[in-house]
């Protein structure tokens, strides 16, 4: 097929991922972290298997034997590109937008270049003994920064093909020390980390992550970041709650979520702890609106509006001792609406004379017509 033909390609391969319900989207909660998927194909339609997807030029994922990936991690604006040797890909989009947006990529096979110039490097990461140490993560960085891994297997051996160009290679594993690097530019099979635990001990850490006014935060996604830029995380509960063991060294943790501002921005750790808390407030710039209407139940007057009635909205999120709550009223129709509302909210309903049901109602984003019922 010629290359010309690739955009109609693409368009052929989207109508027919969309005729099979393939296309959807899938709206997050939390847009920093956004589930991405696609398909790799050739010219004749016919998935390619194990090609690289990289984000921001770092290994996410290798698509399947039908040429599929997905990745549920994605950064909003990280720009998308595929590696496999001596392919060259096109691609419908080349960055991410949003969740559930869907990557048709079409793959060219370079047969009529020069020769393959990939090639292969193999070793050993073995301790102070001698002895293989197993499931010891092996990186295979690239000039242009993005990289593939390998893993030990039980006596410390790692492999790993398709290597071009020149490579900077470092091993890792959480309990050891493993120095030094490794740069190579062609085929070597020799290569040997020595790894000790030294005199390097693990900890563990724990807290809460919850707002000023008190409530459990959840889904707060907690980094641990040491000196060479090596991330881990941990994620809070639904109780706010989080633990992250097997720490070594001087670590930055910071706590993130989309939408939440905290204190302390980041924290040092290099010890136990376990109240390694952080506190956080609703950003300002992301408000919303709420309406709703009030109605009798009962007597003569049944499902007719209730005038007058006092709305109290608190901003639950917020400090109590500094909040301000917010007050509206029901119009004569029994209808109130509010603006400008930040965080979790509870409403409750107020006139002399009536009880509620419910008596209030606590919400999290924007909602019409929120209900309540009014007994004399």
């Amino acid at each position: 097929m010629h290359r010309k033909s690739i955009g109609v390609l693409l368009v052929m391969v989207l109508a027919s991922l969309s005729v099979a319900g393939c296309l959807f989207s899938i709206p997050g909660m939390n847009n920093s972290e956004l589930s991405i998927q696609g398909t790799v194909v050739n010219e004749e339609n016919v998935g390619i298997a194990n090609v690289a997807v990289y984000l921001d030029g770092d290994y996410a994922t290798m698509t399947k034997a039908n040429g599929s990936w997905t990745y549920e991690a994605a950064k909003k604006g990280a720009k998308v590109t595929f590696r496999k040797g001596d392919w060259s890909f096109t691609t419908n989009i080349d960055s991410v937008g949003k969740a559930g947006q869907v990557f048709l990529t079409i793959g060219i096979e370079d047969t009529a270049g020069e020769p393959s110039t990939a090639y292969m490097v193999s070793g050993k990461v073995v301790d102070d003994a001698g002895e293989g140490i197993p499931s010891v993560t092996v990186t295979f960085t690239f000039a242009d920064d993005s990289f593939v891994t390998a893993v030990t297997n039980s006596s410390g051996d790692f492999s790993k093909s398709d290597l071009e160009g020149a490579v900077t290679i470092k091993a890792e594993k959480t309990g050891y020390n493993i120095p030094g690097f490794f740069k190579v530019n062609g085929e070597e099979r020799n290569i040997t980390f020595i790894g000790n635990t030294g005199t390097l001990g693990a900890y563990e850490v724990s807290g809460i992550v919850e707002s000023t006014g008190g409530l459990a935060i959840e889904g707060v996604v907690l980094t641990f970041e040491d000196g060479n830029g090596t991330v881990q995380t941990a994620r809070s509960g639904s109780d706010g709650s989080y633990s992250k063991s097997g720490l070594f060294g001087k670590l930055t943790i910071t706590a993130v979520l989309d939408g939440w501002e905290f204190t302390p921005a980041s924290r040092a750790i290099s010890s136990e702890d376990p109240e390694l808390n952080f506190y956080g407030t609703p950003s300002l710039e992301r408000t919303y609106a709420a309406s709703g209407a009030i109605l009798i139940s009962g007597g003569t007057d049944d499902g007719n509006p209730v005038a007058a009635v006092q709305i109290k909205l608190e901003l639950l999120d917020f400090d109590e001792a500094t909040r301000v709550d917010l007050h509206t009223i029901t119009t004569p129709e029994g209808v109130w609406q509010m603006d400008g509302l930040v965080g979790r909210v509870r409403i409750t309903p107020i006139k002399d004379g009536f009880t509620f049901t419910p008596s209030s109602q606590i919400i999290d984003k924007g909602l019409q017509f929120i209900g309540f019922v009014a007994t004399p």
